[in-house]
């Protein structure tokens, strides 16, 4: 768990790049919206084309070997802010439809905690299972702008999904481990 700081540390660094690009700095290396398109189309495969598809404007920053997901900006709906926390469950019906991006569903994520940080976003986490078992470092999370916008999401989630046999095999399964081509 000595790595789950740094890591965490790392993911809000890049939502905090992300929330800058979003809100209207352009980096050299921002990709133009036919570039998204060539991404869905070369890279994701069908499922996730599918799932994409209802965020047009989405902009994957970084895709696993198999064409998964890991880092999407964009605009993903807005969430309810009360009392300076965001009502987890205004963000529950986006992950009807984030969570299949990712090539998960609902039922795969358990919501943890959220944080705010010194800009006044909204960081909220929630862990991984799969098969009845936690991942080890699987994690989705979802970021909201003061405002209630949700611009990024990301999260270490396998490539390539154990089985359930494997899982029963091995009995745990970690974000890394269960992906076979890393």
């Amino acid at each position: 768990m000595k790595t789950a700081i740094p890591l965490f540390g790392a993911l809000l660094v890049a939502s905090l790049t992300a929330k800058a690009q979003v809100s209207g700095a352009t980096p050299a290396t921002s990709a133009s919206p036919s570039q998204i398109s060539t991404w869905q189309a070369r890279h994701a495969r069908p499922e996730y084309k599918l799932a994409l598809s209802a965020f047009p404007d989405a902009d994957a920053l970084i895709v696993g070997k198999s064409g998964t997901p890991r880092f999407l900006r964009g605009n993903f709906g807005s969430a309810n802010i009360v009392n300076d926390q965001v009502v987890v469950g205004s963000v529950a019906p986006k992950l009807i439809t984030l969570a299949p991006v990712f090539g998960l569903s609902t039922g795969n994520l358990k919501y943890r905690t959220q944080s705010v940080d010194t800009t006044g976003d909204h960081h909220l986490v929630y862990d991984l299972s799969l098969y009845g078992r936690d991942v080890i470092g699987g994690m989705l999370l979802v970021h909201v702008d003061a405002s209630g916008k949700i611009f990024c999401v990301n999260g270490s989630v396998p490539d390539e999904l154990a089985t359930p046999a494997q899982v029963a095999a091995i009995g745990v399964i970690s974000a890394h481990a269960a992906i076979p081509s890393l």
